[in-house]
């Protein structure tokens, strides 16, 4: 399974970038199952008791370019996906939004964002890596597809090229 996912990637990535990014469609994913990752994004950016400015920028960045958002319906999203968070006991309901609404290629990538956040400030956290591995078990991915994806965001991470 993993050579296929490897293959895959290799064949999306633009050649010849610094920072190559797999082309994964995110099109189809309603606007719920997009607060939903959005919900699990800010819940990970806090996991470790500070909401840096670079894992916020990581966060915006990111979920702007693969939804297709606007500045507007960026600021939209977050604002619901916060509230939902804030109402909500656990992060179950949202993992199960994302295992209902994404592909296995656009939970792949969500994953490789989940280690860009995390990477976004430098260091590794054992809070970080838990969330992580929470997360990959209740996205329904194998440790393999896991590790991945870390590898990855290490890639396109600038804060690891230091």
């Amino acid at each position: 399974m993993i050579g296929g996912i490897k293959k895959f990637f290799d064949e999306k990535f633009k050649k010849g970038l610094k920072k190559a990014e797999p082309l994964i469609d995110y099109s189809n994913v309603p606007k719920e199952a997009q607060r939903a990752a959005c919900a699990i994004l800010i819940e990970l950016c806090c996991i470790d008791g500070e909401f840096l400015h670079s894992e916020l920028k990581e966060l915006a960045n990111q979920l702007q370019k693969k939804f297709g958002l606007s500045r507007e319906e960026l600021s939209e999203l977050v604002d619901l996906a916060d509230q939902e968070l804030k109402a909500s006991e656990d992060l179950g309901q949202f993992a199960s939004l994302i295992n209902q609404h994404l592909n296995e290629e656009q939970k792949y990538g969500l994953m490789v964002l989940v280690w860009q956040i995390i990477f976004a400030d430098g260091k590794l956290e054992k809070k970080e890596l838990r969330f992580a591995k929470q997360i990959m078990s209740r996205f329904q991915v194998s440790e393999e597809v896991m590790q991945a994806a870390k590898e990855e965001a290490a890639k396109l991470s600038p804060s690891l090229k230091d």
